[in-house]
């Protein structure tokens, strides 16, 4: 009985730990994939293609006919007639044997109307323009999207190497928890064969202390950058990175910093507002446009039929709006003028980042070989320091001094080699490059 009770308490417990969801662990490419996919920034700038598509859309409405029933109900206090006896003087139609007929109604005191219009516009300079404008508008869009899209891919992927970056650190800081507790072991055993003091012990758990302080700093931090991660992502399950290279993402595409999307969007806005001059410049030339009118009434009146036909053509050339067409000119001009400087702008923020990447690189390069030499010294010094130790040479404050060294070494070279990795992320997005 008491081992089926134990059986029951281990699968109870195995349960319960297979029910703790794991972390989603993402590569480079499922962060790069996530983020063009499901972006919460990446969609919201998406919908304005969409806005774009319906102004297209909206823009070629112009040329299409137009089509109106109509309703029309009028009521007059008086009823106007035409009666033929009125023309004649008393008495003369009777001489004649002229019969003048009945009264005709012109307008009954209830008139009753049912209309189809149809209005066509042939001609018209800023309907002829309209869809070009909205094409260069949504081109503009699109470029706008597409330069947010690489700005997030570019965050994603620094986020991503900055915590592959402090898992290596957090490795490195583990390493030196693990050899400050083997002091703690040699000294506590020193201490019981005479040839330490309390002094040895204490520093070594010092050490150790520093070294978890650390850690805890260093997954603190981690846990920023991975709410940020999340939120970059879209994604609502926990998420951890997993180590994947970033060279083969940075072979193809780099160019120049001109082909840099964001200089691409900043020219497309420049050929979008010049697309709204052209709405305005002409608007001195005359339209045509034609109307067709069918109509049915309760009343006949001089034609005989209720019924009536009409098409219309209208020449309109307009003399003067008010300034209108200048003002909205000008105001187009301008946005054009805000437009080039904006690009201007972009074009030497783009140089400018691209000579700080170029010379964030060679400073990383530079770093890190000194790092690694640094490295390497650091650990002849703990071996050497070691085997003085063990022939009584070397005091335990050296041994600490010399793992003191290597623990700094170890994080130096972890953060150049992070340093480095960015340093190629940024050169690669300076030069237009894909991820």
């Amino acid at each position: 009985m008491r081992g089926a009770h134990l059986l029951l308490l281990t699968l109870s417990i195995a349960a319960g730990g297979s029910a703790v969801a794991q972390p989603k662990a993402l590569g480079l490419k499922d962060v790069l994939k996530s983020i063009r996919a499901r972006s919460p920034a990446l969609l919201a700038a998406r919908s304005q293609i969409e806005v774009a598509d319906a102004q297209v859309e909206m823009a070629w409405t112009g040329w299409k006919p137009k089509l109106d029933a109509i309703g029309q109900l009028t009521l007059s206090s008086v009823e106007a007639e035409l009666d033929p006896s009125e023309f004649f003087p008393p008495g003369l139609a009777e001489q004649f044997m002229i019969v003048p007929g009945e009264p005709t109604v012109i307008q009954p005191a209830v008139q009753l109307a049912g209309i189809l219009q149809l209005q066509q516009t042939l001609f018209n300079i800023t309907v002829l323009r309209a869809p070009d404008a909205a094409k260069a508008a949504r081109a503009a869009a699109i470029a706008d999207v597409h330069a947010l899209e690489d700005e997030l891919v570019f965050s994603g992927a620094t986020l991503y190497v900055t915590l592959v970056g402090l898992a290596g650190l957090e490795q490195a800081t583990q390493r030196a928890i693990e050899v400050a507790e083997q002091r703690i072991h040699q000294a506590k055993i020193q201490l019981e064969a005479g040839t330490a003091t309390p002094l040895t012990v204490t520093r070594a758990e010092t050490d150790r202390a520093q070294a978890e302080g650390q850690r805890v700093a260093l997954q603190a931090q981690r846990q920023r950058l991975i709410s940020q991660l999340s939120l970059l992502l879209g994604e609502d399950e926990s998420i951890q990175v997993r180590n994947e290279p970033i060279t083969p993402y940075l072979k193809d595409g780099a160019a120049d910093y001109l082909s840099r999307r964001s200089v691409l969007a900043a020219q497309q806005k420049v050929h979008a507002a010049e697309a709204q001059v052209g709405l305005h410049d002409m608007r001195w030339l005359p339209s045509l446009a034609a109307k067709g009118t069918l109509m049915y009434q309760n009343f006949e009146g001089f034609a005989g039929t209720p019924f009536l036909a009409q098409a219309v053509i209208s020449l309109v050339l307009p003399l003067y709006d008010g300034g209108e067409r200048y003002a909205a000119t000008h105001i187009a001009e301008a946005q054009v003028s805000a437009a080039q400087r904006g690009l201007d702008l972009a074009q030497r923020q783009a140089k400018a980042f691209l000579q700080s990447a170029q010379a964030d690189l060679l400073s990383a390069e530079s770093e890190l070989q000194l790092a690694q030499a640094q490295q390497k010294l650091a650990a002849d010094f703990v071996q050497q320091a070691e085997d003085l130790a063990e022939g009584g040479l070397a005091t335990a404050l050296e041994l600490a001094d010399a793992d003191a060294r290597r623990f700094s070494a170890d994080r130096l070279v972890v953060q150049k080699q992070l340093a480095m990795q960015l340093a190629q992320i940024r050169l690669h997005y300076a030069l237009g490059g894909q991820l």
